[in-house]
């Protein structure tokens, strides 16, 4: 399963975030189409959970106190999903809210397990026929 990690700055590295909010769905397919789909989405209080660095949080993860607004659905291999993180980061005593987002591909890899594919990566390593390789386009997903 996927675990979304926050950005590599400075200030995520040295101060813990707390996560208000995430929210997984399958993009639309042109803007103002009506065909997107929430496969994820969940609150969290303060300070329920935080995270620091390199800490992620696992796609499903729904904490005892977490108001679960879409639970959360199996995810298929083949499909582009968007991702968005809405926290608090904790710097000088004050909070700062920020939002970070991706996009992600789940592939089959032949020995049954599953690869998460970064969107926003780079997709040079995924071979022809991996169904996520379309979704790669000049390092951002479409």
């Amino acid at each position: 399963m996927p675990c979304f990690a926050l950005d590599g700055s400075r200030a995520v590295r040295r101060n813990p975030s707390q996560v208000v909010m995430v929210h997984v769905a399958i993009p639309q397919s042109a803007p103002m189409a009506r065909d997107g789909k929430v496969v994820w989405s969940v609150g969290l209080p303060p300070n329920l959970l935080l995270i620091k660095g390199a800490d992620c949080v696992s796609y499903g993860a729904e904490p005892a106190d977490a108001e679960v607004m879409v639970p959360a659905a199996p995810l298929r291999t083949g499909v582009a999903y968007s991702v968005s993180l809405n926290t608090d980061i904790m710097r000088r005593g004050k909070l700062h809210n920020r939002v970070y987002s991706g996009e992600f591909c789940l592939s089959r890899r032949t020995d049954g397990s599953v690869r998460v594919h970064d969107l926003w990566g780079s997709g040079s390593g995924v071979p022809a026929g991996n169904p996520c390789r379309e979704f790669y386009r000049s390092g951002r997903a479409r």
